[in-house]
């Protein structure tokens, strides 16, 4: 029997993908920004300066920062989107369920131990993959995001 959310399910996961964009980006901004106080620290800063390889990492430091904004704008976006989409969902369960995989991007057994704390009731990882299918199914019906 072929599942029939698909689209659904690519559109929870766009949220993962774009915050790992997010999160190279960061890390290439941070390591852009190491390398030009590196590179200011031992040459000093000269208005308009020695131009050579901190003109570039700067240029390079700015362009990375725009598109890692845009990037973050882009994420917080579809995260309104699919928050909106799980509220639609009519058992609070699914919702639990979607936002954590999806929204704090957990796996299914940190799904469990959160539900498990968060109800007071014992969830097995079993019940959370079963949960999460019901949800994906009940998101589908509803797809697409309006």
């Amino acid at each position: 029997m072929e599942q029939s959310y698909g689209s659904a399910r690519q559109a929870l996961e766009q949220v993962e993908e774009i915050r790992s964009q997010v999160a190279r980006l960061r890390r290439g901004v941070e390591w852009i920004q190491a390398r030009c106080t590196s590179a200011t620290s031992r040459y000093g800063y000269r208005a308009g300066g020695s131009g050579g390889d901190s003109s570039g990492l700067l240029n390079q430091l700015c362009d990375r920062r725009s598109e890692l904004e845009e990037q973050e704008r882009q994420l917080k976006e579809q995260e309104a989107r699919i928050t909106a989409w799980i509220d639609l969902l009519p058992r609070p369960r699914w919702r639990m369920v979607l936002r954590y995989r999806y929204l704090d991007g957990m796996e299914l057994s940190e799904v469990a131990q959160e539900l498990t704390r968060a109800t007071g009731r014992e969830f097995s990882v079993y019940q959370i993959y079963r949960l999460h299918r019901e949800a994906l199914q009940a998101a589908e019906r509803l797809w697409p995001l309006h």
